[in-house]
């Protein structure tokens, strides 16, 4: 069946001298595998390449098969690219940490219409946000995806001191002076949930670090698939 979609481009890889495997999140279809090519002995820097940026969003056309595990894009068209990253070497760093976290989050994703959405505006906002809320971006990235993941903890009991039940997903008092010395790290997350505006909330460097570890357990627990990401270092390190 043909079918026109927009997609998310997550990952792009060559792998061959004329075409490349690339994983996308669409509207209609959720995770989808495609294969671009360009054609033989052609050497420009267009083509595949230049149209599948990961973290762009693009408007093609494909024979949609639910037995076909990858599909060949037509008449391919960018319709919203990120600049920031281009420019920027923080906003470089948090698309380098989005692709990969998304690209090993969404692998095998079903359709879902308003996660789709979330990501697209949330992506686009990289480029929206003034630079001085850019370093909390994935913070709120993370805390967006587990609300539409169904993941996000239960808050509405929350007291000071409590901290985060990983297992459970909820906030609790502490069993024991080990862990309560978490609990300013729950504290920055039950506050980064429930602010209306999470990205103006001032974080030092080491209380954004905090934060980003602790989600980052907490999905990997949730999503052991996640396995250990790699861009999370060269976040701590450049983001002020």
């Amino acid at each position: 069946m043909t079918t026109e979609i927009e997609a998310i481009v997550l990952t792009a890889v060559r792998f061959s001298d004329t075409a490349y495997m690339i994983h996308t999140y669409s509207d209609l279809f959720g995770s989808l595998s495609l294969r671009a090519s360009r054609p033989a002995g052609r050497k420009t820097a267009g083509g595949a390449r230049a149209l599948f940026i990961p973290l762009s969003v693009v408007h093609t056309t494909i024979d949609y098969r639910s037995t076909r595990e990858v599909f060949i894009p037509r008449g391919t068209t960018i319709v919203q690219l990120l600049s920031a990253p281009s420019i920027d070497p923080s906003a470089n760093a948090l698309a380098l940490f989005a692709t990969e976290l998304l690209h090993r989050l969404l692998r095998s994703a079903s359709p879902d219409r308003a996660l789709y959405g979330y990501l697209r505006e949330s992506l686009a906002d990289l480029d929206r946000i003034p630079e001085t809320a850019r370093a909390s971006w994935h913070l709120r990235l993370m805390t967006g995806l587990c609300h539409h993941l169904g993941i996000l903890p239960r808050y509405e009991e929350y007291r000071t001191g409590h901290v985060l039940d990983l297992q459970e997903g909820l906030f609790r008092a502490p069993r024991s002076r080990g862990e309560g010395a978490e609990a300013g790290k729950a504290e920055l997350l039950y506050r980064f949930i429930t602010d209306p505006d999470p990205l103006a909330i001032p974080l030092s460097r080491e209380e954004r670090n905090s934060l980003m570890t602790l989600l980052l357990d907490y999905m990997t627990y949730h999503f052991p698939e996640m396995g250990t990401l790699k861009s999370p270092a060269i976040l701590r390190q450049l983001l002020s």
